[in-house]
C-alpha cells in the first residue's frame, strides 16, 4: 500500500526514505498542487532560517547506521525538481537568488527564453499571465510573438489584461493560441492540439496561414489533428441559445436596410439618421421580392447615388463596420462583390469592393472593421481575417476610394470566372445591411450572427 504525503515527507526529512519512497514521494507531489505549494514554502521557510543562521546541512544522526541524504539535484523534472532544489540550497546555506523585475518565473525560480520547463508547475509572467503545465507537459519559452511553445503535454492559461496592441499568444503543434483577457486550456500529443475556452475569446489560427483564425468563446472547444487538413470546433450550444435570445445590437448605425419592403424599387434605409440613404435597384422590376430579402438576378442592382458623408467621416475616424447577410444560389468556391464604393464617375475601376467567398448556399453574416489595428473581415462570427494591416496599401486604397466615393452599389457579379460564362452573374440574397461608424466587439458580431444564422452551432 502506497504511503501518504506526510508520512514520505517525514521520512525524506528524516533521510530514511530509499530509491523506491523518494519515487513514491515526487509522483505523489507532482500530482497534488496544494501538498507541492506547501512543501515548496517549508522549503523556502528552512532555507531563510538557515541563511540567518549560517548553518550547514546537519551530520547523519548515528555513524553506525548512516541515514540516506538523497542528491536533490538529481530527483525527477518540473516544479519538484524546482522545490528540491531549494532544498539543496537550504542544506548548504547558499543565498536563493531573487527574479529579478520583469523575467518569467517558475514555481519561484527565474527562467529565461530558450529554456524548456518540464511540469507539474505555474509559469508566471511579468504582467500577471500565468501558465500552469500539468504532470508531464514540456514547454520551451521564447521572447518572440509568442510567448512560449508548448512541446507536448497539457496546461491551464490564465491571461491578464493586456496593454493595448498587446496581444498574448502560445504556440502548441501547428497552431498559435492568441488571447486576450482569458483563461483557456490546451494541449498537444500525437493525434494533434486541442483547446477548450473558459473565459474571454481565443483565436486559433494555424502558423502557416497565420492571418487566418478561428475564435473561441467561452465553453467552445477546437481539435486540430496532426496533418494539414485544417480543424474541427465544437460550438457551446447553450451560449449560442442565450445570445440568440438576446437579440441583435445594433444601436445607432450610419445606414440599416432590412430588405422587408417586400415589393417595389426602393430599400429604405431604418437609420434613422439624416439624410435617408434609401438604395434604389435598377433596372425596374428585375429583382426579386420574397419573405427572406431581395434577390439580384441578372445583371440587377442596388445604388445609391446621394451624400455618403457620415461614410467618410467613420473611415477618416478609423470606426467603421459593415455588416451583410446574405444567401446565394451561385458556384461554391465564387467571389462575390457584396459592396462597392465607386467613384462620382461611375467608373468599375474607380473605387473598392468588399469581396467575399461562397463557402455554402445557407444564409451568411459577413463583417467588415476597419480601425486602429487594420481590416479585418469576421466570417459567421467566428471566423477571422485579417485583410489589411496598417499602413497597408489595402488600407490606402480604402481611404482613397472609399474615403471619396459618393456612389455606393450592390450587386452579385462573379469576380472569379464561371466555367462557360465568363461575365454571368450569381444570385444575391440580401437580408441585412448595417454600416456603423464603431468597432462591433466580437461578441457583438458573434452574437448578431447567431441571430441571423439560425444554424450556426452546426457549422
Amino acid at each position: 500500500m502506497s504511503e501518504t504525503i506526510p508520512s514520505l515527507l517525514a521520512r525524506y526529512h528524516d533521510g530514511e526514505l530509499d530509491e523506491a519512497g523518494m519515487a513514491e514521494l515526487v509522483a505523489a507531489l507532482e500530482a497534488d498542487p496544494a501538498a507541492r505549494q506547501a512543501f515548496r514554502s517549508e522549503l523556502l521557510l528552512t532555507a531563510g532560517l538557515r541563511q540567518e543562521a549560517g548553518l550547514r546541512a546537519a551530520a547523519p544522526r548515528s555513524a553506525a547506521a548512516p541515514r540516506r541524504r538523497w542528491p536533490l539535484f538529481a530527483l525527477a523534472g518540473g516544479a519538484l525538481a524546482a522545490c528540491l532544489a531549494i532544498a539543496f540550497l537550504a542544506q548548504t546555506g547558499t543565498a536563493r537568488p531573487e527574479p529579478r523585475a520583469g523575467t518569467a518565473v517558475y514555481d519561484g525560480l527565474a527562467v529565461a527564453p530558450g529554456q524548456i520547463l518540464r511540469g507539474a508547475g505555474e509559469l508566471r509572467w511579468p504582467d500577471g499571465s500565468t501558465l500552469t503545465l500539468a504532470p508531464g507537459a514540456r514547454l520551451r519559452l521564447s521572447d518572440g510573438e509568442a510567448r512560449g511553445v508548448l512541446l507536448d503535454g497539457a496546461g491551464t492559461v490564465q491571461v491578464a489584461r493586456q496593454q493595448p496592441g498587446v496581444r498574448f499568444a502560445l504556440d502548441a503543434g501547428r497552431q498559435r493560441l492568441s488571447a486576450l483577457g482569458t483563461r483557456f486550456r490546451l494541449a498537444v500529443g500525437l493525434d494533434g492540439t486541442s483547446a477548450t475556452v473558459e473565459e474571454g475569446i481565443v483565436a486559433v489560427s494555424d502558423l502557416a496561414a497565420p492571418g487566418t483564425s478561428d475564435l473561441l468563446f467561452p465553453g467552445d472547444a477546437w481539435q486540430g489533428n496532426a496533418s494539414l487538413d485544417g480543424g474541427r470546433t465544437v460550438r457551446n450550444r447553450t451560449a449560442l441559445a442565450a445570445a440568440r435570445r438576446l437579440g441583435r445590437v445594433d444601436g445607432q448605425p450610419l445606414l440599416d436596410l432590412r430588405f422587408d419592403e417586400g415589393a417595389g424599387d426602393l430599400v429604405r434605409d431604418r437609420s434613422g439618421r439624416t439624410p435617408a440613404m434609401d438604395f434604389l435597384h435598377t433596372p425596374s422590376g428585375s429583382a426579386a421580392w420574397s419573405d427572406r430579402g431581395l434577390t439580384l438576378r441578372n445583371g440587377a442592382r442596388l445604388d445609391w447615388n446621394g451624400d455618403s458623408g457620415r461614410i467618410r467621416q467613420a473611415l477618416l475616424a478609423r470606426a467603421l463596420s459593415i455588416e451583410i447577410v446574405w444567401s446565394c444560389s451561385g458556384l461554391i468556391g465564387q467571389e462575390v462583390s457584396l459592396l462597392e464604393f465607386l467613384h462620382p464617375d461611375g467608373q468599375p475601376d474607380h473605387g473598392i469592393a468588399f469581396q467575399v467567398g461562397i463557402a455554402d448556399t445557407r444564409v451568411c453574416s459577413v463583417v467588415l472593421r476597419y480601425g486602429p489595428e487594420g481590416i479585418d473581415i469576421i466570417e459567421g462570427g467566428y471566423r477571422r481575417i485579417l485583410v489589411g494591416a496598417p499602413g497597408s496599401d489595402l488600407e490606402r486604397r480604402l481611404l482613397d476610394s472609399a474615403g471619396a466615393a459618393t456612389h455606393l452599389s450592390m450587386r452579385g457579379i462573379a469576380i472569379a470566372p464561371v466555367p462557360g460564362q465568363p461575365n454571368a452573374y450569381v444570385p444575391i440574397c440580401y437580408r441585412r445591411l448595417v454600416i456603423h461608424d464603431r468597432l462591433l466587439t466580437l461578441e457583438e458580431i458573434r452574437r448578431n450572427a447567431s441571430v441571423e444564422m439560425p444554424d450556426l452551432e452546426d457549422r
